[in-house]
């Protein structure tokens, strides 16, 4: 950890910790919704 880690709370130290140690990183975003979950109103055309 660096410098920063003496502002952090301790909950989040942990999870800095844990992304440090990780091999790899995941980020699931979806942007697409499909047209059955979407209200008429929301719809684009």
């Amino acid at each position: 950890m660096g410098p920063w880690e003496q502002v952090l709370p301790d909950w989040l130290k942990t999870y800095v910790g844990l992304e440090a140690l990780a091999e790899r990183i995941t980020v699931f975003e979806p942007l697409i919704i499909h047209g059955l979950l979407q209200r008429r109103s929301t719809r684009q055309p």
